[in-house]
C-alpha cells in the first residue's frame, strides 16, 4: 500500500479513570478532519496514568479475557475500520502483572501482543516493582505492512530495533510515558527534549523504517511533565508530524512501496549482523 493514514494520539492521562482516558481517545479521533484511518496508535499507561503506587497498578490491572479497556476499542477499531495499537495497558497474566501492547485489527480482533522488555526502574521510576519484563520481541503483519512492537524506554535500545528490522518490521510503534522532572534545569529539558527527537528519528533511519510514537504531555505524576512530541517519522528520519506539547491528534499518510523500493537498494535487513 501506497497511502497508509496512521493516526497518533498525544493527551494527559486522567489518574486511574479508565471510563474518561477512553472518551478522551474517542474525542481526539472524532475531532479529527479526517475519518478514515488504517492505523490508530494510543499513549503508554492512557487508560489509568502512571501516577500509581505499585498496589494501585495491580490494582487496576486488566484480565484480557473480562477487559473493558479492549471491548470499547474493538468498538472504536470496527467503527473506523482501523486497526489499532492499544499504547500499553497493565494486565495480569495468572499471578504475574504485564506492562502490555496489543494490536487490534479492523474487526477488533487481537491479532498480536507484546509485554514491555526493557522497564524503567531509574530516577523514581519502579516499574519493575509491580510488572515482569517480557522475554520476546514481536512483530505482527497487518494488511498494510509488518509492525514492529516497542514501549517507552526499549526506545533506547538500538539493537532491539535492529532485530526487529531482522524480523521484518516495517514500522516501529512505540507508545510512551517519557516525562522530565519539573525542577530540572532548563538546559536539562532541552537536551533531555532532543536526545527523544533525535533517537526517535534515528531508530527509523538506521533500520529504513518508519516510526510512530505516541506520547503523554502534561502533568502526569507529581513533579514529572509529560515530554509531549509523539512523532512520525519517515524511513530518511524525516519527521513528517509532531504534536509538540499539546493534548492532540497527529497524522501521516505512509508510502510503504517506497519503503520497500528503499530497502531493495539498500538492503539493511540483510546487511545487520
Amino acid at each position: 500500500m501506497d497511502n497508509v493514514k496512521i493516526l497518533s494520539l498525544q493527551f494527559t492521562p486522567i489518574k486511574a479513570d479508565k471510563t474518561a482516558n477512553l472518551d478522551k481517545v474517542k474525542t481526539l479521533i472524532s475531532n479529527t478532519k479526517e475519518k478514515t484511518f488504517d492505523l490508530i496508535v494510543l499513549p503508554e499507561f492512557f487508560d489509568t496514568g502512571f501516577n500509581l503506587s505499585n498496589k494501585e497498578f495491580i490494582k487496576y490491572a486488566e484480565c484480557e479475557d473480562s477487559s473493558v479497556v479492549l471491548k470499547e476499542l474493538a468498538q472504536i477499531a470496527k467503527q473506523y475500520n482501523s486497526y489499532i495499537h492499544c499504547g500499553s495497558i497493565i494486565f495480569k497474566d495468572e499471578d504475574k502483572c504485564f506492562n502490555r501492547a496489543y494490536l487490534l485489527n479492523r474487526n477488533g480482533k487481537i491479532v498480536s501482543k507484546y509485554d514491555k522488555i526493557h522497564l524503567f526502574d531509574y530516577f523514581g521510576g519502579n516499574e519493575g516493582g509491580y510488572t515482569t519484563a517480557g522475554e520476546k520481541y514481536v512483530v505482527a503483519e497487518t494488511d498494510f505492512g509488518k509492525i514492529g512492537f516497542a514501549t517507552c524506554f526499549d526506545l533506547r535500545f538500538a539493537d532491539m530495533f535492529s532485530t526487529l528490522c531482522k524480523l521484518g518490521a516495517e514500522l516501529f510503534v512505540v507508545p510512551a510515558a517519557w516525562s522530565v522532572i519539573n525542577k530540572a534545569p532548563e538546559t536539562y529539558k532541552t537536551q533531555y527534549l532532543k536526545n527523544w527527537q533525535m533517537i526517535t528519528c534515528a531508530r527509523a533511519y538506521d533500520n529504513v523504517a518508519y516510526i510512530v510514537t505516541s506520547n503523554e504531555v502534561g502533568d502526569v505524576r507529581p513533579m514529572f511533565t509529560g515530554l509531549g512530541n509523539s512523532m512520525i517519522v519517515d524511513f530518511e528520519g524525516n519527521v513528517l508530524a509532531n504534536a509538540k506539547d499539546e493534548e492532540t491528534a497527529i497524522s501521516a499518510r505512509l508510502d510503504f512501496s517506497a519503503l520497500r523500493k528503499a530497502r531493495q537498494i539498500f538492503p539493511i535487513d540483510n546487511l545487520i549482523k
